[in-house]
């Protein structure tokens, strides 16, 4: 396990970061990608990021036969690590837990991900023993017909007949 020691930005005015960080123009999408690259650059112990592209284009200069897929295979790990004991850490920063939420895990995998894809390393993930979509946790309710007129019919006020037919006609509580 990592142990981060200290809390420290990279310098987000440099070229290659500024280049990446340059086209994102929604102001939560660039705070999320600055928190994914952040805790990449943690991980990896804090290199900068033209040696992180210097080591991708070695990597990619190589014979197929050759090559250790450097980039891919360091993804899936930091997506493990972010998984199982990445720090949690509240608003002063201080760690309370280990371990992020699948979905979160995930979007800061591909938010890296992207940094590489900015400088023509894409990175493909699809098969058996790549990244996994997160199963969703909470599954929708869904009635049909005559589960929702039986709701109805048991409801005690107008008020509550009111809320089940607005949700059956909103189309958040039908399977047909």
């Amino acid at each position: 396990m990592v142990e981060i020691k200290y809390l420290v930005d990279p310098d987000w005015r440099e070229p290659k970061l500024a280049r990446w960080l340059g086209g994102i123009v929604k102001e939560n999408t660039l705070n999320v990608y600055k928190s994914a690259y952040k805790r990449y650059w943690e991980w990896l112990d804090f290199p900068h990021s033209d040696a992180l592209i210097k080591e991708a284009a070695d990597d990619a200069r190589l014979p197929y036969e050759d090559r250790q897929n450097l980039v891919r295979n360091r993804l899936l790990q930091f997506h493990k690590w972010l998984k199982k004991s990445a720090p949690k850490r509240d608003k002063w920063g201080n760690i309370r837990g280990y371990g992020l939420a699948p979905k979160m895990a995930r979007t800061y995998m591909m938010a890296v991900r992207s940094f590489y894809a900015e400088f023509d390393f894409t990175v493909r993930l699809k098969g058996r023993s790549a990244l996994r979509r997160p199963e969703v946790q909470q599954k929708r309710l869904l009635l049909s017909n005559l589960e929702v007129q039986n709701l109805i019919d048991h409801c005690a006020s107008p008020r509550d007949r009111c809320i089940v037919a607005f949700l059956f006609q909103g189309g958040l509580i039908f399977r047909p």
